[in-house]
């Protein structure tokens, strides 16, 4: 647990000295991802594990098959998140809770 901690907050502490030394229009699909989280986390659900059990590929897969679905829709949902942000100022998702909540 302590190990796990620590590793989250090496991580944390890398990507926060990154973000400072890089330009910030190179980490924009990042960024842009980092705010359509709750739309994205809906999307793996739905999108992702949906495909998934529809194809039957939910259980008694190789880590490779895992490894492979997790990066590709990593990739779409950077790519997603981009175009999305480039148009409009909130997700989909967090465009529908911020109405309802005010």
């Amino acid at each position: 647990l302590a190990a796990a901690g620590a590793t989250a907050t090496a991580v944390t502490l890398l990507c926060v000295s990154l973000g400072e030394r890089v330009r910030s229009g190179l980490l924009f699909p990042l960024v842009a991802t980092g705010q359509l989280a709750l739309t994205l986390y809906v999307a793996h659900v739905l999108v992702g594990m949906g495909t998934l059990d529809e194809l039957g590929r939910l259980e008694d897969q190789t880590m490779t098959f895992a490894l492979g679905s997790a990066l590709v829709f990593s990739a779409a949902a950077i790519l997603f998140s981009t175009l999305w942000r480039r148009r409009f100022r909130r997700g989909p998702v967090e465009a529908v809770m911020r109405r309802l909540t005010g």
